[in-house]
């Protein structure tokens, strides 16, 4: 709870420290894993010294999940196997995700694609968030087409909010204009995927 708690306040350096102690105690904590898998790279920058390591944790974080998540036990009897089911295929989703942000993070853009299609197709439900990253890696890659198809399924999905900007829209935007050559160039991807509310499984 403290570590939730810490990641609600978002307060990144205690909810990792939170994290990592509830990990000691409990390495099978698929929750914790989740969310230190998916806060590490949002707040991991291109020329931090400890790069490699922070998003290295990640990965085995997610890794660690993606193995505990099947055969997880209902955190309630009372739970309906359908909802238990629906709650699995989200925190599997969640991991994914997680991995595509490492790979963003990376610029190894080909399996950070790989991992945000993970994400879309076994979620219960279109999240825009994901729809949305999966758009800025194929506009990373000049995949013009690809792009504004994602990025419009985000905005259908209730789109990726700033205040009143939809963030999914204008990159949209963006991409119609460099597809069409107008003189405008691609959506710079950033260094890291943006950062935008951590979802819990």
């Amino acid at each position: 709870m403290e570590t939730l708690s810490y990641q609600q306040q978002n307060e990144f350096e205690k909810m990792v420290i939170a994290g990592e102690r509830t990990l000691e105690v409990n390495p099978d904590n698929v929750v914790v894993l989740i969310s230190m898998a998916q806060a590490i790279p949002q707040r991991t920058r291109e020329h931090d010294l400890d790069k490699d390591e922070k998003l290295g944790k990640a990965e085995g974080f997610a890794t660690r999940a993606m193995k505990l998540i099947p055969n997880l036990a209902k955190f309630n009897p009372a739970i309906p196997d359908e909802d238990w089911a629906g709650y699995k295929k989200s925190a599997m989703s969640q991991v994914h995700e997680a991995l595509g942000m490492v790979a963003f993070t990376r610029k190894n853009y080909p399996k950070a694609e790989e991992s945000f299609k993970a994400a879309s197709e076994v979620s219960p439900q279109p999240d825009p968030t994901t729809l949305y990253r999966l758009g800025m890696v194929y506009a990373a890659q000049n995949k013009h087409d690809e792009a504004i198809a994602a990025f419009d399924k985000a905005t259908a999905a209730g789109g990726v909010k700033v205040g009143d900007r939809d963030l999914a829209a204008e990159q949209k935007a963006l991409m119609v204009k460099a597809k069409a050559g107008a003189g405008a160039a691609k959506p710079a991807a950033p260094a890291a995927p943006p950062e935008v509310e951590i979802k819990r499984p």
